[in-house]
Parts: C-alpha cells; structure tokens; sequence
C-alpha cells in the first residue's frame, strides 16, 4: 500500500514535468516541420532524444528533496521510497521512449532525423558517406524494439544518476558540494594523467569501454544491458545514501 502511495505521488509529481518537456518537443517539431519545407528538406536533425536523456537526468536531480519530505511526513520507510521510485519510473522511462520514438518518425516525414542508435547501430554512417546515396530509416520490428531498449535504459540509467547526485548534495555541507562539483574535472585530469603515462592499461581500458558500449564489436544489447545494470548499481548507491539520511528544513 506504501509502494503504491510513493508511485502515485511520483507520477503526479512526475507528469506535470512531461507534459511541459513533451509539449515543448511537440513545438519544437512543428517549426521545425516548416523550418524544413522552407529550406526543402536539407536540414538533418540527428539524436534528438537525446534531451530526453537531459530532461531524465534533471528530474532526477529535482524531484528527490520533494519526495523525500513527502515520504518522511507519511512516515514511509527509505526502502520502500526506492522500490516506489524504481517501479514509477521504469514504466515512465518506456512511454518516454515510445513516445520519442513516434516524435521522430514524425520528424523523418519532413527531413533526415537519425535516432543515437540508428546513428550507431545501423548503417547510416555508411550510407551518408556514400555519394549519391540517400539514407531511409528502417522501421522493422527488429529496429523499434531496439531502439526503445536502447533510448528506455538510458532514461532510466540517467534518472538513478540524477536522484544519486542529488542524495550525495543533500547530505553534504556547503564546503562538500564544492568539493563534489570539482571531483569529477580532478577526476578526468587524473585520468588523462594516469591514461598518458601507462598506455597498455589505458588501450586495456579503452576497449573495455567500447565493448560494454557496443562500440567494438558494434552491438546494441551491450550498452543496455550496460545501461540496466548502471541503473540497478546506482539504486543501491542512492539505498546506501538515503538509509540514515537526515531531514533537512526545506
């Protein structure tokens, strides 16, 4: 009954969000449908949903403190907050992504507006590369289930990142955000160091990295599959974070 409480409150929370982000992406498809007849469709418009991903990982970060004061003033367990959450926002991340996907099969009416993943796991970058060739975007079955895999494990991935930072934010005094806003620009120029001064590990890494993207070999199960986990690790972070989380004065 909890659970269900946490959910309902998150989707209400949640859906004043989506209308606006969708209503704007709506907007933003119409002048850009007669931006694109103007110009006789030589426009491209590539990864669009990519805002998504931006909008998913924003309401992670925004909506937490507003929850987390609504499930201590209901007396609900931390625990069942997470479960609530992760099962609001799974859902949520799906109909994003149909939704995406129509928004840019609606924009491919008008002009060329390849998806990340047909970008990254079709043949699009050989197609474009080709003179006089004109690339169509694929709509079989196999493809849609794909690419709403691909855009849904990401929102969701994105959203346990937001939610996780913001929980690392909340529990920090003001010397610890400005330490934590740092950290991961010290961490990219120590990583830039130790990848120049051992390039065998650095190659090692770098592989690594592709593999589990789906980079090489190309392959798009593997980054969400990398996505799903990323997701999974991360709500247990947020679990570790938020189990002796004080309530703070709003």
């Amino acid at each position: 009954m909890e659970i269900k409480k946490v959910s309902k409150y998150f989707w209400s929370v949640m859906r004043k969000s989506l209308i606006i982000y969708y209503s704007i992406c709506m907007l933003f498809l119409l002048l850009s449908a007669l931006f694109t007849i103007n110009t006789k469709g030589e426009v491209t418009i590539s990864g669009g949903e990519f805002s998504t991903v931006i909008f998913s990982f924003v309401a992670g970060i925004a909506m937490f403190k507003e929850i987390f004061h609504f499930i201590k003033a209901n007396n609900i367990s931390r625990k069942t907050f997470l479960i609530g959450t992760a099962l609001s926002i799974i859902p949520i991340s799906g109909v994003m992504s149909i939704i995406d996907i129509i928004i840019n099969r609606l924009y491919n009416l008008f002009t060329k507006s390849p998806t990340i993943y047909d970008m990254g796991f079709t043949d699009y970058n050989i197609v474009s590369g080709m003179l006089g060739e004109v690339w169509v975007q694929q709509n079989d079955i196999i493809t849609i289930i794909n690419t709403f895999l691909f855009q849904m494990s990401q929102y969701l991935m994105f959203f346990a990142l937001g939610s996780a930072i913001a929980m690392i934010y909340y529990k920090c005094n003001k010397f610890m955000k400005i330490v934590v806003s740092i950290s991961p620009v010290m961490a990219i120029i120590m990583i830039s160091v130790y990848m120049y001064n051992y390039p065998y590990i650095a190659n090692k890494i770098t592989r690594f990295m592709e593999y589990i993207l789906g980079i090489n070999p190309n392959n798009v199960y593997a980054p969400i599959l990398t996505f799903i986990v990323s997701f999974v690790l991360l709500t247990g972070v947020s679990y570790l974070l938020i189990r002796k989380m004080v309530v703070k004065e709003k």
